[in-house]
């Protein structure tokens, strides 16, 4: 290979086209990641506040019952309404941010999808450059036999 630097500048070719590849898959797999973990923690405070909606509802609004509190009665069912609202929002945010990441592992697959081209396309240059110094040095070591042949040809003669 060394003696055809069309094969060089191939070779040269495809390994940028992989580090870029690899390059491109680093960065979706950062935003990816970035996307996942604000995924989870929208989810965390999601199911944080379900939680504390659902204790307001039964232990909260029992107690205020139980009590014949009526403005505290009243207290509850206003911040049950604001919690409510605040996970209708937050499960807004979440389906978009949900989308987002889908979005991205889409990417991802992309990005992996082109570095294995890549990849494949160095390889299969790597094995036709194999090949071909195979077939040189077999070609090589044809040559040389059929001189050495021919040379001990000629001294037997002699």
């Amino acid at each position: 290979m060394a003696q055809d630097p069309k094969l060089q500048a191939l070779k040269r070719t495809y390994e940028v086209q992989e580090q870029q590849a690899l390059e491109e898959k680093r960065k979706v797999d950062a935003v990816v990641e970035h996307r996942r973990k604000a995924v989870e923690a929208l989810r965390h405070e999601r199911d944080a506040l379900s939680d504390k909606l659902a204790d307001i509802r039964s232990v909260g609004r029992q107690s205020a019952l139980c009590s014949g509190d009526a403005a505290r009665l009243n207290s509850i069912a206003a911040y049950e309404s604001r919690l409510v609202q605040v996970l209708r929002e937050l499960q807004t945010v979440l389906a978009e941010k949900e989308q987002e990441l889908s979005s991205g592992l889409a990417r991802l697959t992309l990005a992996e999808e082109d570095l294995l081209a890549a990849r494949i396309e160095t390889k299969k240059l790597e094995r036709f450059v194999e090949h071909r110094e195979q077939a040189a040095r077999v070609t090589d070591a044809a040559r040389e036999e059929a001189l050495t042949d021919e040379m001990n040809f000629y001294r037997r003669k002699k």
